[in-house]
């Protein structure tokens, strides 16, 4: 069975590598990462050369985690392509080199995307299974902030 599979975080590491071999596997796989047409156009560029190379449906796709609207796109775009989305593979992270055992984690949750806790500690939340991918927009820094709402579910 052919699924209809997005993939967060893969520009690179374990993403890009399950992106690939999920293609590879005969899937339709939409390698998901910010600024695909930016500082990410390189990886972006390489998965299409690669998708092309080996005739596999590999298709990379702007998809920012910490944005619902990124994320109602990103779905959007293949709902219309394919019709249908079947398999979600979070991956999206932020690699926190240190000791990592005792961090002074404060009570009440503070928006912290700078630091990788809100991508990789709260990245996933699943309200039904249309929604996915993104962090309650209140808990984003002013900068990546780009509503207080939540946009309507993707039909």
């Amino acid at each position: 069975m052919q699924n209809v599979i997005l993939v967060t975080g893969a520009g690179t590491g374990i993403g890009k590598l399950s992106a690939q071999a999920l293609a590879e596997a005969g899937h339709i796989v939409y390698a998901t990462m910010r600024d695909v047409e930016g500082r990410n156009k390189p990886r972006a560029d390489e998965l299409r050369a690669l998708a092309a190379a080996k005739g596999i449906a590999l298709h990379p796709l702007e998809l920012d985690v910490l944005s619902w609207a990124s994320a109602d796109a990103a779905v959007a775009a293949i709902v219309h392509e394919q019709g249908r989305l079947d398999v979600v593979m979070q991956n999206a992270g932020h690699l926190v080199v240190g000791p990592g055992e005792s961090p002074p984690f404060p009570r009440k949750r503070q928006p912290m995307a700078e630091d990788g806790v809100d991508v990789n500690g709260y990245g996933v939340r699943s309200d039904d299974e249309r929604e996915l991918l993104c962090t309650a927009p209140e808990d984003l820094t002013p900068a990546r902030k780009e509503s207080t709402e939540r946009p309507a579910p993707v039909p």
